[in-house]
């Protein structure tokens, strides 16, 4: 059975006719990444003119770390559309992971800031906090593994999204 709907002149037809497109992960991943940046450098300018009430030296570096961090995450997140509608494949793809791991590593500072604004010990708002960064984090590490396992047919070329057991 799967080799005559392999062979099958209809199909043949339908996908020259119809090409499947795939999701466009990397943009989906370079838009998150600038999105996220501008959010943290706001939150960053914030909190960096007023004044912290707890741990003022770890709350001020921490705050500069990410206004940099998103900096670099702008910047690696900008050029992905533009290398992508210039047919660069792996180019994209190598640009949107260095923005995913940045936006990664902002997350990261934004979660140890998120931490030490709970030392007052609020009940609600600690796991309000908590169920923010497990959320964001699931969302990150999931982006990653999707961004492996799903832009190789994509870059490399290696298969037919309706048969991807046939080489072409």
């Amino acid at each position: 059975m799967g080799d005559t709907v392999n062979k099958s002149p209809v199909l043949s037809v339908a996908r020259k006719v119809n090409p499947i497109r795939l999701i466009p992960l990397v943009q989906l991943i370079s838009v998150w990444a600038v999105y996220y940046a501008v959010v943290h450098a706001r939150q960053a300018a914030d909190a960096i003119s007023g004044n912290p009430q707890w741990f003022p030296v770890l709350t001020r570096s921490l705050n500069f770390g990410m206004l940099w961090c998103s900096a670099l995450q702008a910047a690696a997140g900008l050029p992905v559309p533009v290398l992508a509608v210039a047919g660069r494949g792996r180019s994209c793809w190598a640009v949107a992971f260095v923005a995913l791991v940045i936006t990664i590593a902002n997350h990261c500072i934004w979660g140890m800031l998120q931490g030490v604004s709970l030392i007052s010990g609020k009940l609600l708002g600690i796991f309000n906090v908590l169920t923010a960064v497990i959320i964001v984090g699931v969302f990150d590490m999931s982006a990653l593994v999707v961004l492996f396992l799903g832009e190789h047919k994509e870059i490399y070329g290696s298969g037919d999204p309706l048969n991807p057991t046939s080489s072409t």
